[in-house]
């Protein structure tokens, strides 16, 4: 009865240390899987706000300073729009979208702009009315 017990517990042993081996295995597949798409999004995103810089300072270059002025405040509009669809206090750990919000609120304030488009219009005027703690009090 002795060598049983012992070969069942030496199997029982190899199997969890499988087991617990397999997990960490799998988390860290999983895990590095996980790590190069966010990388591949960052890469992305840098690919395209260098298209866009580029562009933008070759409009500047070549002395179309209205395009580009027009240009930059309708990626501020989308900007806008995005910030205002994903805020809340508590994910504006930092205050960083807070005082994004308080910046383009004054930017817009001494600089009117309204786009053509109603909806855009409209998400824009939601974006700027958001009340976080770098608001005006009313």
């Amino acid at each position: 009865m002795k060598p049983l017990l012992k070969t069942t517990l030496v199997a029982i042993v190899a199997l969890a240390i499988g087991g617990v081996g397999g997990y960490l295995y799998s988390s860290y597949s999983i895990s590095h899987a996980y790590d190069e798409t966010i990388h591949a999004v960052i890469l992305s995103h840098d690919a395209l706000n260098a298209t866009q810089f580029t562009m933008l300072l070759n409009g500047i270059r070549d002395g179309k300073q209205d395009l580009v002025a027009d240009r930059i405040e309708s990626h501020l509009d989308f900007a806008l729009i995005g910030l205002s669809r994903e805020y809340s206090p508590s994910r504006d750990a930092y205050g960083t979208a807070a005082k994004a919000l308080a910046l383009a609120r004054k930017y817009r304030t001494e600089h009117p702009r309204t786009s053509s488009l109603d909806s855009v219009k409209r998400q824009v005027q939601d974006a700027l009315s958001i009340m976080t703690d770098q608001s005006p009090n009313p």
